[in-house]
Formats: structure tokens, sequence, C-alpha cells
């Protein structure tokens, strides 16, 4: 039974957006399968301690589902009754601006780059569309270059009439420190959140 399961829980893939995988036996056993230990861009991957780990099953790699999904920055939903699992990708789109019209609705001045030591407000604009799961809310997270969290919107509830919608942000950040600030958008789906677009702002 608990094959079975792993076999619902766990899809099978060698290589994933430049994501290695390592079948040797000296990372342990899961439920009578061989650990895989898993890479990304150099990396090491480690699941949470809930999630079932990468495993080697008739010499082929199974990885994690949550894994697979957050990196194609997609919203998973399991039905355990029809033993089915509903992946939906929204289309999040993010533009960064210096200024907007007074309608809201026109940006000004776009960027991507900015002068090392720049502080000041902009505004982070969003256009989501194919939102086919209920979604429960959504944030923005503005991480530093050494991963440091420097700014994080309130968590919004999404319009429930349309699978689509824009919002704009304005936000103020100290780029004190060089390199890509990264730029996430989540959406809140079963108590979790889930990046599902993520945008660098260089700071040189």
């Amino acid at each position: 039974m608990k094959a079975k399961r792993l076999l619902v829980l766990l899809t099978t893939f060698s290589l994933l957006f430049g994501a290695s995988v390592y079948a040797e036996s000296q990372w342990g056993d899961y439920e009578g399968f061989s650990k895989v230990k898993m890479r990304l861009d150099g990396n090491d991957v480690k699941v949470g301690e809930n999630d079932a780990p990468a495993i080697l099953m008739k010499e082929k790699a199974m990885l994690p589902l949550r894994y697979v999904a957050e990196s194609l920055h997609t919203l998973v939903k399991w039905d355990s009754t029809t033993k089915t699992v509903d992946m939906n990708r929204p289309d999040v789109h993010m533009v960064f601006a210096q200024d907007v019209a007074e309608d809201l609705t026109t940006i000004r001045k776009p960027f991507s780059r900015v002068a090392q030591g720049r502080s000041g407000d902009f505004f982070v604009f969003i256009d989501a569309d194919n939102i086919k799961l209920p979604v429960e809310g959504f944030k923005i997270t503005v991480y530093s270059p050494s991963g440091e969290v420097v700014a994080t919107s309130p968590v919004e509830v999404p319009p429930k009439t349309d699978d689509s919608f824009w919002y704009l942000w304005k936000v103020n950040v100290n780029f004190a420190k060089k390199g890509d600030y990264v730029v996430k958008f989540a959406f809140l789906y079963k108590g979790e959140f889930t990046v599902v677009s993520e945008k660098t702002i260089t700071s040189s």
C-alpha cells in the first residue's frame, strides 16, 4: 500500500532544469527504496521532514512531487478520493517601475537594474491570470543577494470573480549590497505558500 502511495506522490524525472541525481546507496533507505541525492545548479536540494525523499525505483529516479511542482512554479491539488493530482501553473508577470500614472494602471520608467546604494520607493506591478485553483491569498517578498528578506507585502486576497487580476505594490528597498535582489510572488493555497513567479533586480 505504501509503495502505491509513493507512486502517486512521486514522479519520474532524470533531469529537471539542470538538476542532477545520484543513486549511491550511502544516502540511506526509505520504505525499502534507496534514497537519491538531488542537486540543482550544483547545490544540494533538501526536502521537508514530512515529505518523501527522492528514491531509486527500478533503476529510475523518483523525485518528490512537491519539489517538481515548486521548480515549475506550479500549484498542486491532491484528491485522495479519486487518487488524482491536479496541477495549475498560473501566468504571473512582474514589472518594476519607478512611477505609475494617476489611474494606477499605466507604469512609468520600468527598470531591472539599479545603482548600488540606491534607496527609495518603487512599484511592483503584477499581472496574474490562468488561476484554476481556489487560492486563498498571495504575497510578494524581496530577498537581498545574501538571501535575507528585505521587504514583504501584506497577504492580499485575490478577487473571487475571475481567474485573473492586476495588483500594484509600492515598496521601499535599500539596495545596499551588490548583486541580484530576487522578488518572489507566492500564492497561498491549502494553508501553504507556493512561489509561482520570480524576477531579479540587479544592484551594481
